[in-house]
């Protein structure tokens, strides 16, 4: 395996990020591939409609509309084991990038001798 340098992953990832393949620290000996960024939904409040500036705003729901959620990239990284399709949350700082030949492109395993 490579040296385990930091990947300065960032937001949008490079197609050079998704196309490569990475092992997890503390997960074994199995490759993975990156599918994306986690996301989060980020409410945006309430939003003020009443004109009334003699109104006692918190008294009265009336007063209020509700506002927006928005999605926005998270700060984990989404990734599939090479050979299955379930996506895992993984920590970008624990992956540590692959060669070709570090890995079997059919099942995944690092080392496989079908690889």
């Amino acid at each position: 395996m490579n040296a385990t340098t930091p990947i300065p992953f960032a937001h949008p990832l490079s197609a050079d990020h998704l196309d490569a393949r990475y092992s997890v620290d503390g997960w074994g000996r199995i490759a993975v591939y990156i599918v994306g960024w986690t996301t989060e939904e980020v409410y945006e409040g309430d939003y003020l409609i009443c004109p009334d500036d003699d109104c006692d705003h918190t008294a009265s729901e009336m007063c209020w509309i509700e506002g927006d959620t928005s999605l926005i990239d998270g700060e984990m990284l989404r990734v599939v084991m090479v050979g299955d399709d379930r996506e895992h949350i993984v920590d970008p700082e624990d992956l540590v990038r692959l060669d070709e030949d570090e890995y079997c492109g059919c099942c995944g395993q690092l080392g496989c001798p079908w690889g």
